[in-house]
Parts: structure tokens; C-alpha cells; sequence
């Protein structure tokens, strides 16, 4: 007797048999990229390997995705992929070399011209960045989440929403690595020494770890939902998936006990509760499918009731992370004196050390701003709030649109991507999560999300 084939054995024939073989290419492309970002480049330093290989296979796909995208350039929507443009202009625009004498006469240049006078060293023609090589290492670390970015427009609902679910599978992958760091001395050999106290499993940073997981939230309440409407006979598997992830993520977060990540996990719950109950009320099960949310409650309640103790009395206690934002004014006040032109994508630590007072140095080595905003305004110039201000247009229009939708219409997978994307956003206001392959990536793949074309028919 043959087992019946499942649905997803009928999917994969079924491109098989019409021919679609690039879906299939970029989605097995795409889950490559995400997993080798999400387990080799959780960290921030040290993973030159990883980026070359991510750098390689991003690069691979874009031919292929470029021509996709000229052939369907009029179904798509050009905001994004123009910001994604510009992004990528900034560090090359800043290699661009400069007559010495107006190099010499940009803001945040005194110091350096300075230099070069006492050691008797000749002005020559110089990029607008301070420090060429590594704006030219900062490009090259943009590539991957671009090329992902892109490629993933390429995809269809069906693809793309697979490759979700390759994201949280690796996210709870990570979480249970973490269970295992937590009871044992296993450290990931990517980041062998980092964090040692604390368990964060593909992650050199508890912080990281538990933004990661946050972001999860809300993609576990759409997938619990995907699953209820595609499984009829099986309504409660689609709950039970949700509960069973959010628990997972939930406690993933908690053991990191990152004060960071504890704010984080409560947007991501709030945020997935709001997109669970608004698909049962959409499907008009709200009232009979209460039970599900008061479970997930009481669930995370037991969850923080048991581990969470210790991180909120975190708040209470002294520790690096405060003397960390003690820079912050300093950093404000070289960002300003750089103003419009910036020092440079990837300068960042030489022009901290050039500038750092005295009574803010400590054992702790301030190695990146611990606040992206600032950290951008500083090394982009006044094209960091331009670009932010644009992006921030563009999702506000992709809000209103969302909101303003046709009934009936299933919009979770949008509205988990929008949610990502917030979290990731306010994590960088304390922190700097986009320094990874890992959330760079995952924020390109959430930001393909909300450019997709509206009627769900993908690229």
C-alpha cells in the first residue's frame, strides 16, 4: 500500500513539473545563505570566512535575480529596491579620492591633517573616508543582506513563506543549543570564548541571542495561523505549533537574561499576540479560539516566573553596559563635528580612540557604539538620517496599507515582517544588532516581506 503523497512532496513535483526550477534554485539559495548567516555569523569580529562565503553565494544569485527583477521591473515597488540602491552608494561614494586641499578642509579632518603636518608627511589626494579599507570591508559586509534582499522578491508567497519557516527553525536550533550551553561548558566554535557565562547559542552576544529570538514571536503567531487555514481537519495543530514556539523562544530569551532582550521578547509577544487574535478574528474565531491566547499567557507567566526573576533584578544592578553609554555624548559630539560628510563607513573605532575622554575609559572596550543610530550618523554623514527618514516613509506607507487592505484578505506574514523589523530597529537604539550577518540578513528577508507585491502573487 503507498503512503498518500503529502501536500508539500505535491508542491515540490508540481514546480518540478511546470518548470519551475528557479523558485526551487532560490529557495534552497536563500535557506543556504540563511543558515550559514544565522549559525557562522552570529558574531561581530573574526568572521571573515563566513562573509566571504556569504559575499560568494549572494553575489552568484544576483545575476540570475537581476534578470528576474528587469523582466517584472513594472510589478514591483521601486522604493525599496532605490533605497537598497543608495545604501549600497554611500560606501562607494565615499572612496571616491578628493583633491588634498578640499580633503583637508572637511569637517572632522583637523586631526588627521594634523598628523600628517607633524610627521612631515605631504597632503595628498584622499576618499572622503577616513579609513578607506574598511569602507571598502563595510560594502563588501552589505552585499550579502542586499543580494538576500533582492533575491527573495524573486521568490513566491509559497517560497518565501517556506523560508520563514527555515528562519524560525534555525532560531529554535540556536535556543536549543543554548539549553545545552546552559547546563554545560559548550561554547560554539565560531565564538569559543565569548559570553562564557551565559548561554547564547550560535551568538557571541546574550544581547544578540535574545533579539534574535524576539523577532521570532511574531513569525511563530503567523506560522500558527498558516498552519490552522491550511489544515482544516487539524485546527488545533496551528495553535499548538504557536504555544509550543512561543514557549521555546520565550524561555530561549529568558535564560540569556539580557535586559536588552527582555524588552525585546515582550514587543515580540505583544506584537505576535496582536497577529494571532487579529487572524482568528479575521476568520471569525475569536470568541471560540480564546483559550489559545489565555494559554499563551499563562504560559509566558510561567516561563518569567521561573527564569526572569534574575534578569529584571538586572535593572537594578551597575554593570559595563552602563559605562558602555556613558560614550554616548562623545560620540554625539565627534558625529557632529563630522557633519555633512562623516568619517567614513567602518571608522568607527579609530575615530573613538581619537576622541575618547579620560574619565569614560575603563576595562571595558568600547569596539562599536552599542547605538547604530549614532554609530551611522557618525561613519555616513548626513545620508544616514536622509536614508532613515526614507525608510521610515516607506514602512509608515506599508502600515497604512496593511490597515487599509481588503477584508478576508491573510496579511500575518506581512504583519510578522513589520514587527521584525520594529524590534530590530529598537534593539539598535541600545545595541548594535545589525553588525551581524545573522540580523542583517534576517532584516533583509523581513524588509522582502513588505515589498512584495500586494496581490500575493510575489515577483
Amino acid at each position: 500500500m503507498t503512503r498518500p503523497a503529502s501536500t508539500r512532496d505535491r508542491h515540490w513535483r508540481g514546480d518540478l513539473r511546470q518548470g519551475d526550477l528557479l523558485q526551487a534554485g532560490l529557495f534552497l539559495a536563500l535557506a543556504a545563505m540563511l543558515a550559514l548567516a544565522l549559525t557562522l555569523g552570529a558574531g561581530t569580529r573574526g568572521r571573515e570566512l563566513t562573509t566571504l562565503a556569504l559575499q560568494l553565494m549572494g553575489l552568484a544569485t544576483l545575476p540570475v535575480v537581476l534578470f528576474r527583477l528587469s523582466s517584472r521591473w513594472k510589478r514591483l515597488d521601486p522604493w525599496p529596491i532605490a533605497l537598497c540602491a543608495l545604501m549600497l552608494l554611500v560606501p562607494l561614494i565615499q572612496l571616491i579620492p578628493l583633491p588634498a586641499d578640499l580633503w583637508a578642509r572637511l569637517p572632522g579632518r583637523a586631526l588627521a591633517v594634523e598628523t600628517l603636518r607633524v610627521a612631515d608627511v605631504p597632503l595628498a589626494s584622499h576618499p572622503l573616508s577616513l579609513t578607506p579599507d574598511a569602507t571598502w570591508a563595510a560594502f563588501l559586509w552589505i552585499l550579502p543582506a542586499a543580494s538576500l534582499f533582492l533575491a527573495a522578491l524573486c521568490l513566491n508567497d509559497r517560497r518565501y513563506r517556506d523560508l520563514l519557516v527555515v528562519t524560525i527553525g534555525l532560531l529554535v536550533l540556536g535556543t536549543i543549543l543554548a539549553a545545552i550551553q546552559h547546563t554545560t561548558s559548550l561554547r560554539w566554535p565560531t565564538h569559543p570564548f565569548s559570553n562564557n557565562d551565559f548561554p547564547v547559542g550560535f551568538f557571541a552576544n546574550k544581547n544578540h541571542q535574545a533579539g534574535a529570538l524576539a523577532v521570532g514571536l511574531p513569525l511563530a503567531a503567523a506560522i500558527g495561523l498558516r498552519w490552522r487555514s491550511t489544515s482544516p481537519r487539524f485546527r488545533h495543530l496551528g495553535a499548538i505549533a504557536y504555544i509550543g514556539l512561543t514557549l521555546v523562544l520565550v524561555g530561549g530569551i529568558v535564560v540569556t537574561r539580557s535586559r536588552a532582550g527582555l524588552i525585546m521578547g515582550g514587543l515580540g509577544v505583544f506584537a505576535g499576540g496582536l497577529i494571532y487574535w487579529r487572524g482568528l478574528y479575521a476568520a471569525k474565531l475569536g470568541p471560540r479560539s480564546g483559550w489559545v491566547l489565555v494559554l499563551i499567557l499563562v504560559t509566558i507567566a510561567a516561563v518569567f516566573g521561573v527564569g526572569g526573576v534574575a534578569t529584571i533584578n538586572r535593572f537594578s544592578e551597575a554593570s559595563g553596559e552602563e559605562r558602555r553609554l556613558d560614550s554616548w555624548p562623545t560620540i554625539f559630539s565627534a558625529a557632529k563635528a563630522a557633519q555633512p560628510a562623516g568619517t567614513g563607513l567602518g571608522s568607527f573605532d579609530p575615530v573613538y580612540r581619537s576622541v575618547e575622554l579620560a574619565d569614560t575609559m575603563s576595562r571595558q572596550y568600547v569596539n562599536e557604539a552599542h547605538n547604530e543610530y549614532l554609530q551611522l550618523w557618525l561613519e555616513a554623514g548626513i545620508a544616514f538620517p536622509i536614508l532613515l527618514a526614507l525608510f521610515a516613509a516607506w514602512l509608515a506607507t506599508k502600515v497604512v496599507r496593511l490597515v487599509r487592505g481588503p477584508p478576508g484578505r491573510d496579511r500575518s506574514y506581512a504583519w510578522a515582517a513589520l514587527s521584525g523589523i520594529v524590534i530590530l530597529m529598537a534593539h539598535s537604539f541600545v545595541d548594535y544588532p545589525m553588525r551581524t550577518q545573522a540580523l542583517i540578513c534576517v532584516f533583509a528577508l523581513f524588509c522582502a516581506g513588505l515589498a512584495r507585491r500586494e496581490d500575493g502573487a510575489g515577483a
